[in-house]
């Protein structure tokens, strides 16, 4: 995240923290939508600037807070007030940490809160009596309001906006539940920022985006507070419910079931440690990657490249839980690596993979890890995409579209796994990604082998025009016509030929003499994906029927099937 993000994030926090719509939905509406992501860390500790502006905007009755401490009167009142009102926050806060972190960030939990706390807001404009200063609260009301704020651990709850329904329920004016609101956010706000802000520092988050991000949120914070107070005077809370229900439904509209789909639990944090053995434990950033439990809950997909150099792997698992892992096996093909982590783990949710293809244009979902736990869009351009990849023709690949080119799984809209993008894996500027199919066979490659090996044909080819098949007097138009075969490879041993005299047919140029492969295992074939992905599906030394045309006749030969090179 760069500085135009923290001060995006920081102006958002400052202005949605008092108005009674969801900060902390709105700042993961903007990490997912935008990509402005700062973690649950930037975003506890940005709340530091809030708290200033609540500390600043009511210095009056913090300066009575601390007369209380000495003499009675009001300001004791105000700490015994805030003291009970802070528990239940402070309590769900500490049990609730985790799942904070990991499974309450989501769209369409954001979503889904916004409309549903909506009511509580309706309730108190219609149920309650509005007479009431908070200083005629007892304990008891304080308790309840500080209950009312605990389900603000939630995102899209909006910690204002519950308890300033809680307190107009309790008969409290509009103002002073609004006032009285944004006392009892500082203990929390104080608590919480300054914990996360000490774990963002030391886990190197960047200090001048922190300085941003907090200098922002304090002064939208300050003007936040004095609109808000100023509005309720003379209006209800009903415009806010309008815009909560509003935009809780668009996100629901556009995305908030495909960002609920993915198994979020399968997706895994790794920490890698690279260098020198003896400079691991050296204060210096270490590596971040994304990585996907894989079914079994004992191996982890993840990119070669970013744990190639790593003397030692850190999984972190959703659940909070931190176990070793170690690279069991590395696929030089798809440059994706197993790690086995140091024993099983539960799996929550199942793994669901594409057997096929996914259509050009269906609409993907990154899941990264990589600075706090995020969902990204993105969308299929080309499946599959034949690339030249290290001299070889490849037809393993999609084509995508990211909103944010990090190393992590893919799924559909409906959390069906579709493939893993290494972030190195680029053509001309476009992103590809392996497919899920082929990681699913090399991942039951590995299980039985202990290693990864494909097959290999050696040979490129094109499609054959119908212009072409009534030139040579081929019925029906269909098949390969081979235009490369790899010297030493099982073709070449086989004896397929590629013709060495070019042949005009309309537009386009062919080798003339050239066999064309029609049939492959039995299956017609039409465009060269078809064949290298056949190939990939059987195991290398398996013998393949090919059914080709050779100077007007049909003929059969029978390959065997070498293990693909890697260079």
């Amino acid at each position: 995240m760069q500085s135009t993000g923290a001060i995006v994030l920081g102006i958002l926090q400052g202005l949605t923290e008092f108005l009674p719509v969801s900060s902390s939905g709105h700042l993961i509406l903007a990490e997912n939508f935008f990509g402005f992501r700062g973690g649950l860390c930037f975003d506890a500790f940005i709340h530091l600037g809030t708290l200033g502006a609540v500390l600043l905007y009511f210095w009056r009755d913090w300066l009575s807070l601390l007369k209380g401490v000495r003499e009675p009167g009001p300001g004791r009142r105000l700490w015994g007030l805030l003291l009970v009102g802070t528990l239940p926050g402070a309590f769900a806060g500490v049990l609730l940490e985790n799942a904070a972190s990991h499974y309450f960030r989501s769209a369409s939990l954001v979503a889904g809160m916004l409309i549903l706390m909506s009511l509580p807001m309706i309730l108190g404009e219609i149920l309650g009596r509005k007479t009431k200063g908070f200083m005629d609260l007892g304990l008891k009301g304080a308790f309840l309001i500080g209950l009312a704020q605990a389900l603000a651990l939630i995102p899209g709850t909006s910690r204002s906006g519950i308890t300033i329904s809680a307190a107009l329920l309790l008969g409290l004016q509009r103002e002073e539940a609004a006032r009285f609101s944004f006392l009892l956010s500082a203990p929390i706000i104080a608590g919480a920022g300054l914990l996360e802000g000490i774990r963002a520092l030391v886990g190197g988050f960047p200090p001048v985006l922190m300085f941003w991000g907090w200098l922002t949120a304090f002064i939208s914070g300050i003007l936040a507070i004095h609109f808000l107070l100023r509005f309720l005077r003379t209006h209800t809370l009903y415009p806010f419910v309008v815009y909560r229900v509003l935009l809780g439904a668009l996100i629901f509209l556009l995305a908030s079931p495909a960002l609920a789909a993915p198994p979020l639990t399968r997706v895994v944090t790794l920490f890698t440690a690279q260098g020198p053995a003896e400079r691991i434990f050296e204060d210096h950033p270490r590596g971040v990657t994304t990585g996907l439990l894989l079914p079994g809950g004992r191996y982890v997909l993840a990119a070669y490249p970013e744990v190639r150099e790593a003397v030692f792997i850190e999984a972190l698992l959703p659940g909070g839980e931190s176990l070793s892992a170690r690279l069991a096996a590395y696929d030089p093909f798809t440059e994706l690596a197993f790690l086995q982590l140091s024993r099983q783990v539960p799996e929550v949710e199942r793994l669901h993979f594409l057997s096929s293809w996914p259509r050009a244009g269906s609409r993907i979902f990154l899941v990264s890890a990589v600075g706090g736990r995020g969902v990204y869009p993105g969308w299929v351009l080309r499946a599959p995409a034949l690339r030249r990849v290290k001299g070889f023709l490849r037809a393993d690949l999609m084509e995508v579209f990211l909103t944010r080119k990090v190393s992590g799984p893919l799924f559909l809209r409906d959390g069906t796994f579709c493939g893993f993008y290494v972030h190195s894996a680029q053509a001309y500027g476009r992103a590809l990604a392996e497919a899920s199919w082929v990681i699913r066979q090399a991942f039951r490659r590995f299980r039985d082998q202990g290693k990864v090996e494909w097959a290999w044909l050696g040979v490129e080819a094109v499609p054959v025009s119908r212009a072409l098949a009534q030139t040579l007097g081929l019925s029906p138009p269909t098949g390969l016509i081979l235009t490369r075969i790899y010297p030493d490879s099982p073709a070449a041993r086989a004896g397929l030929r590629v013709g060495k005299t070019p042949l005009a047919v309309g537009n386009q140029i062919y080798p003339r003499g050239s066999d064309i492969i029609v049939q492959a295992g039995g299956i017609s074939l039409s465009s060269p994906a078809d064949l290298l992905d056949l190939v990939l599906s059987r195991p290398p030394g398996s013998t393949l029927r090919l059914k080709i045309w050779r100077k007007g006749h049909f003929r059969y030969i029978r390959i065997k099937l070498a293990r693909r090179p890697l260079e």
